[in-house]
């Protein structure tokens, strides 16, 4: 009879060990699918994130280069502008430089003539010279415009 003691208290301890494993596994099973849960979650927020933030980036720098453009455009205008300008200038300085040909002061053609070299160099410088700064300034505001900012 002893044995059948010992032997029902190890079935039942075993049977006892068993269904405790059995718990522990629900349990655990039931952790490890939430945890999961959430995990699956936070990756899918973040990727979401992730691509509203490339978004917005994308838009900024569309914008940016829009932007720079239209600034390009109207450079483009100025410097057509300022030609036009330099053009009508030349005109006037060649018409001087014809009224001052009938003229009887050989002096003051010379003068003529050496202002209307002189301009003619001015002008080319000026005008390199803005093309330069402008085109520096587009590209440092193109810049500045497409970094990202938060």
């Amino acid at each position: 009879m002893v044995y059948t003691h010992v032997a029902a208290a190890i079935v039942a301890a075993a049977a006892a060990a068993t269904g405790a494993w059995q718990v522990q596994n629900w349990r655990y099973t039931g952790q490890i699918a939430r945890i999961q849960s959430e995990q699956a979650e936070a990756v899918a927020d973040a990727r979401q994130a992730a691509i509203n933030e490339a978004t917005r980036l994308q838009a900024q720098k569309d914008q940016a280069l829009h932007e720079a453009a239209q600034q390009a455009q109207r450079n483009a205008a100025a410097a057509a502008a300022a030609r036009r300008e330099s053009d009508g200038l030349r005109v006037e300085l060649t018409e001087a430089r014809l009224r001052m040909s009938s003229s009887t002061c050989a002096s003051v053609r010379d003068h003529a003539a050496a202002l209307s070299g002189v301009f003619d160099q001015c002008v080319g410088s000026l005008e390199g010279m803005a093309r330069q700064a402008d085109g520096h300034a587009l590209d440092a505001r193109t810049l500045m415009q497409a970094w990202p900012k938060k």
